[in-house]
């Protein structure tokens, strides 16, 4: 999978060359079909390299779409989800776009926050009455921003503060456009305020303003319409937090605006921002993703930096300190993505695996447990679902004996980066009938268990003059499989002999050459 987004990829987005995929994203940008993580208030929602849907986590309103209310701590595969294209999380929502270019969505609706014109929570998804959308977000409020491919931006949802932009205060349970907006990139909608990212680099924001989210120097209750955020320019990346916000520039420099009693902002000091600050001691940063109170940089050498209110671990350095200023995530390398929630916060390895920390009272963390994390872990969750590749699909038999053989095969590859080793699978069967995966898996009989990183097999205890059939399953520890090409073996044949008697004395006669042995005993 593609780990970096790089300043090429900026230029691509802004010349309209590739669909954006920001928004509630927090996370790096993903290229459409390819693997995608992001963060609800309580779940995950991810999206494989194949184009299906997964979540863990909080499943109170469906949210998962498994067609239950069951919190899951690892993941479950969403109900009928399958070719997407990306997704979005919210506070207890889930959003996909598929890539026919329809929309669904499923979980909690009790602001209309879903779409679909109801108020009723969705346990599995329902299709939204919206198309050309390039990318959602639901954030971590109860509103949803959608970035259509013409650049407008659509809204519905709760709108107390304004957050859907129309100049009102109602509420919406369908989209409607935001007045005012073209030409725009990325969206981010935050606890109840919104922010999008415009194709010249600049940065608009409207709705609650109270801890100066506007970013345009004034604070107020309600922002009903969209402002500029004062100062910044060259921004090729936005995440909105509950009252805070962060923007990544072209240089790799990181700055934010908004709430900061915990440190959110990450410029040392616990002041209240209400234009946006650089970040302190950031540079060469990739993607950035806002959470409840804290916030997450991710850097061009795959590591993970971390500030803001870490009283669960959120931050991911092995304490519970609130860090003013950002701090590396301990034990992280090769990450792909970033997304960060309420109170906990993940990470996309390249390999296709997610590492959680922080808040798991829900399961968000996808361990397999409910135990909160102060590091990050790697969970149960893998979003690479290509299966390994056969450089050469034969397997081989020598040194055939009458009991026994050697089976050789070429060792298959994958993108693993060393963290799952691939592992074997020897099947024989005394009929032509194993040729597919599943029918091995059902009809085969297992020669040896699990074996990682080997290419070839002795086998033992065969039959004399017997043929057999041999296949092999290399699998990966993302559970993904490959077979190889079935291979007959037929054992030597132990001669036949008659046996006859000359008097009293038993001879044995071998084939055709009536030579008559004598057996001792």
């Amino acid at each position: 999978m593609v780990r970096k987004w790089s300043m090429l990829m900026c230029v691509a987005l802004l010349f309209g060359l590739i669909p954006a995929y920001g928004g509630e994203a927090h996370a790096a940008a993903s290229p459409e079909g390819g693997p995608q993580l992001v963060s609800g208030y309580y779940h995950y929602v991810g999206l494989t390299s194949g184009g299906k849907v997964t979540g863990w986590g909080g499943n109170e309103f469906g949210g998962l779409a498994d067609g239950t209310n069951v919190n899951r701590s690892k993941p479950v595969a969403a109900k009928g989800m399958t070719d997407v294209a990306s997704v979005a999380a919210g506070v207890r929502q889930s959003f996909a776009v598929k890539k026919d270019g329809t929309v669904w969505a499923w979980g909690s609706n009790n602001y209309g926050q879903l779409g679909d014109g109801t108020t009723t929570s969705q346990w599995l998804p329902v299709q939204l009455a919206i198309d050309d959308v390039a990318s959602l977000s639901g954030g971590i409020g109860y509103h949803t921003l959608a970035l259509k491919k013409d650049g407008t931006v659509w809204a519905w949802g709760r709108n107390d503060s304004g957050e859907l932009g129309d100049g009102t205060t109602t509420g919406r349970s369908v989209p409607a456009e935001v007045p005012g907006l073209s030409e725009m990139i990325a969206v981010s909608a935050g606890g109840y305020h919104s922010i999008a990212l415009k194709a010249d680099g600049t940065v608009w924001a409207w709705g609650l303003n109270t801890a100066g989210e506007m970013g345009n120097g004034t604070e107020s209750a309600a922002q009903k319409t969209p402002v500029q955020v004062t100062g910044l320019d060259h921004v090729v990346a936005i995440s909105a937090g509950n009252y805070h916000n962060l923007a990544l520039k072209e240089n790799g420099t990181v700055w934010a605006w908004g709430a900061n009693d915990w440190g959110a902002v990450g410029d040392g000091t616990t002041t209240k921002r209400i234009v946006p600050v650089q970040v302190q001691g950031l540079s060469d940063v990739e993607a950035v993703s806002a959470g409840g109170w804290h916030s997450l940089a991710l850097k061009a050498d795959g590591t993970v930096w971390a500030w803001g209110y870490n009283n669960l671990g959120q931050v991911g350095d092995g304490t519970t300190m609130n860090r003013k200023a950002p701090v590396q995530a301990t034990g992280l390398a090769n990450v792909a993505q970033i997304a960060a929630g309420a109170f906990h916060s993940g990470a996309l390895r390249g390999d296709g695996s997610f590492w959680g920390w922080g808040f798991n009272d829900y399961g968000q963390l996808g361990s397999g447990t409910f135990t909160d994390s102060n590091v990050p872990a790697q969970s149960l969750v893998w979003l690479d679902d290509t299966a390994p590749a056969l450089a050469s699909g034969t397997i081989s038999a020598s040194d055939v004996t009458t009991n026994s053989a050697a089976l050789r095969w070429t060792k298959a590859t994958d993108d693993m980066s060393g963290q799952a080793d691939l592992q074997y699978r020897v099947y024989r069967s005394f009929k032509n009938n194993i040729q597919t995966v599943a029918e091995i898996e059902s009809k085969g009989i297992a020669v040896n268990a699990y074996a990682s990183d080997i290419g070839e097999l002795q086998l033992t205890d065969l039959l004399d003059g017997m043929p057999y059939y041999f296949n092999v399953i290399v699998k990966d520890k993302a559970g993904n499989k490959t077979a190889y090409t079935m291979q007959q073996i037929v054992t030597v044949a132990i001669p036949t002999y008659s046996v006859i008697y000359r008097g009293e004395r038993p001879y044995r006669r071998q084939g055709a050459r009536r030579r008559l042995l004598l057996l001792r005993g």
